[in-house]
């Protein structure tokens, strides 16, 4: 296949992994076990790791108006169903579905909506004290229905579906450029005690329109949610690059596992900003 016929989604997750210093991935290789070919293999200390890349493309639909409810969840939860027919006869490979939002409108792909599109819609649980009355200061947030890895219906056990899939991965273009900008403004906002003037923030942005400092300027990365139920868990030690992150249980609670160098690098700006506003 040309690259021409390539998706956006795919040609930058090529793009991603030839940064990464992987070069030896294979498109659409054929695998004895099943008639349908991944989209992605590489082979990483001697085993394969299979990729599934889906994305979300905005369509004339998107601009129709009316009412409706709003389910971050939904559209998740469509191409895991589908990455888990491509992997369905591949359960002894590592398989990852990688999911890309192209411009399509009401798609989130932060890491909470992908483990409520896996584990359950987000809610609180709330415990009960005496006289059955709830106790809501001890409210904790909590994963409840149609989670499409874990199954949970009213008063039966959870069950667990899915354990193929490894982990999800979201190709992301991180807007450093613009993030660097906003620290900067906010940072000369808080030394002024007041917002900018349009003349103020004409020359505040001046030298971010230079290359090595455009505000822009994006990087390509991946952020990984591990699958707790998977068969074979992704390794660790992949994709761990300077923007990366990944996230997965801690402690029994899902949380961050991983963050590049130059991630924490620049939330560390942006965090000494709230901490010096906080102190002022």
């Amino acid at each position: 296949m040309g690259e021409s016929s390539k998706t956006k989604s795919e040609l930058l997750f090529e793009q991603y992994l030839i940064s990464s210093g992987i070069t030896d991935f294979r498109f659409e290789r054929e695998f004895q076990e099943t008639s349908k070919k991944p989209d992605y293999s590489l082979t990483f200390f001697g085993e394969e790791i299979l990729f599934d890349v889906k994305e979300f493309c905005p369509t004339a639909d998107d601009l129709a108006g009316g009412f409706g409810v709003y389910n971050p969840c939904g559209p998740i939860r469509k191409k895991i169903e589908k990455a888990r027919e491509k992997f369905k006869d591949l359960e002894n490979y590592y398989c990852c579905l990688v999911l890309y939002n192209a411009g399509k409108p009401l798609v989130d792909l932060d890491w909470r909506y992908i483990y409520a599109a896996m584990l359950g819609n987000l809610g609180l649980r709330i415990p009960f004290g005496p006289n059955k009355r709830l106790i809501w200061e001890e409210a904790e947030p909590a994963f409840q229905y149609d989670g499409k890895v874990r199954y949970e219906k009213e008063g039966y056990p959870p069950k667990t579906r899915n354990t193929t899939i490894s982990a999800i991965l979201v190709v992301d273009e991180l807007r450093i450029g613009e993030r660097r900008f906003e620290t900067a403004r906010r940072n000369r906002e808080r030394d002024l005690g007041r917002s900018l003037t349009s003349q103020e923030f004409s020359e505040l942005i001046a030298p971010f329109r230079t290359k090595k400092r455009n505000a822009s300027f994006s990087e390509l990365r991946v952020v990984v949610s591990e699958n707790p139920y998977a068969r074979k868990p992704l390794p660790r030690d992949i994709f761990c690059g300077h923007y990366d992150e990944r996230y997965g249980y801690i402690d029994a609670a899902i949380g961050r596992i991983f963050a590049g160098v130059q991630i924490k690098k620049l939330e560390e700006e942006e965090a000494s900003i709230e901490l010096k506003k906080t102190l002022s």
